[in-house]
């Protein structure tokens, strides 16, 4: 045994249009063929395939066959990491794109197979190329509540919203959109983005109403904290992976002194908090606001 996050199970059909060459590559990446001696279609792609009675992967094992009317029908039992599945991503997207049509769904995705965690036994997970992106179910870490004695209770203070919102932070993974916001249109989007980065945006004078509208040392107080911008309507800062405990305890006390001194929110009971998830079935940890979530507007 392992000691993989997930069981994987590859079934995919792909188009009888598939040539020699990607042939060739597409079997050096499952690791059942040579290295081809050209430039590579998917170059970078990790290849995490495994077999049974290598190092890792009792029980693992990758199948590439033609069907009767020329399809090809790949199929794979697999143990990755999550870092594994990110590093494929390239070549899932590839099978994705080659996949035979009667594969496709309405909306253009394609499911690739099925993954479970090691703790559990159903194959309700699905592996799903969606506009050009992987979708999978992630590690889940403990809720950002269970760090604190008091996360029951609802946020009063604007120290303590600071607070919260820098344990929020912590928890933000890629695909995750969290949204603070009241009336005039004052609000602040926090969102995790495909380049490993947390965004933190606060909305300009392009986008609030009149009676909001930042002065320019207002403005200039926005600077002073940190924010860049404006830039497409919002005041920005990016937090790398993983943010240290200090670069987030400065974002969220920013974003909190932005609501308080600067858009002129009284209280951060004013605030409605709402969130999502790109990926189909999770849902942003918020479970430290200490606010109700509300629909995204």
């Amino acid at each position: 045994m392992t000691n993989a996050f997930y069981f994987m199970q590859l079934s995919v059909t792909l188009t009888a249009a598939l040539t020699a060459d990607e042939l060739d590559e597409l079997r050096w990446h499952l690791r059942i063929g040579p290295r081809p001696q050209r430039s590579l279609q998917v170059d970078g792609s990790f290849r995490f395939f495994y077999f049974t009675g290598s190092s890792r992967g009792e029980g693992c094992g990758v199948e590439l066959s033609q069907i009767d009317d020329g399809r090809w029908a790949l199929t794979a039992a697999q143990e990755p990491s999550p870092d594994d599945v990110d590093q494929a991503e390239p070549l899932f997207r590839w099978l994705a794109a080659k996949s035979d049509p009667s594969v496709v769904n309405p909306d253009g995705s394609v499911l690739l197979g099925r993954l479970r965690f090691y703790d559990e036994s159903d194959w309700t997970n699905g592996l799903l190329i969606h506009r050009d992106q992987l979708h999978y179910p992630r590690i889940h870490k403990r809720p950002a509540s269970e760090s604190m004695t008091d996360a029951e209770a609802v946020v009063t203070t604007w120290n303590d919203f600071a607070s919260r919102l820098e344990l929020t932070l912590g928890r933000i993974r890629g695909g995750d959109w969290i949204r603070l916001g009241t009336t005039g249109n004052r609000h602040a989007c926090f969102f995790g983005d495909s380049n490993d980065e947390t965004v933190c945006n606060i909305v300009s004078n392009d986008y609030l109403d009149d009676d909001f509208l930042m002065s320019d040392d207002e403005e200039a107080g926005m600077r002073r904290l940190g924010w860049d911008g404006p830039s497409d309507g919002y005041w920005i800062r990016r937090l790398l992976h993983p943010a240290t405990t200090n670069q987030l305890h400065s974002a969220a006390e920013a974003s909190m002194l932005a609501f308080r001194d600067l858009l002129d929110v009284a209280s951060p009971q004013e605030l409605l908090l709402s969130a999502f998830s790109e990926h189909p079935g999770e849902q942003p940890d918020t479970t430290a606001m200490g606010m109700n979530l509300s629909p995204w507007p």
